[in-house]
């Protein structure tokens, strides 16, 4: 399979499936005690959360990992991709 990768927005799509790798800006649900993000659905009665933005890892909707910082979600993106370059055509292409 081929895709093609901007590096610039950190996103990675496939040309003809609809997979995709990307990393988005989230306003999260974190776990006071244990500091660990929440989806809504698991919400545990009881306890206190902190609304926070954290980074989240995405491949075809689905969150792979939650990072603090941009930087982090960058870092893991681009293991990502450079694991996918390994097995299938990547095309990284940039703006300007």
């Amino acid at each position: 399979m081929n895709y093609i990768n901007n590096p610039n927005d950190m996103c990675c799509c496939s040309f003809d499936r609809g997979d995709f790798i990307r990393v988005e800006k989230r306003t999260v649900l974190v776990d006071i005690m244990g500091t660990k993000v929440c989806e809504l659905g698991n919400v545990t009665p009881g306890h206190s959360y902190d609304c926070e933005v954290r980074w989240a890892l995405v491949k075809s909707y689905i969150v792979i990992a939650y990072y603090p910082t941009e930087a982090a979600a960058r870092a893991a993106y681009n293991d990502l991709v450079a694991d996918l370059s390994v097995k299938e055509t990547v095309v990284s292409v940039r703006e300007g």
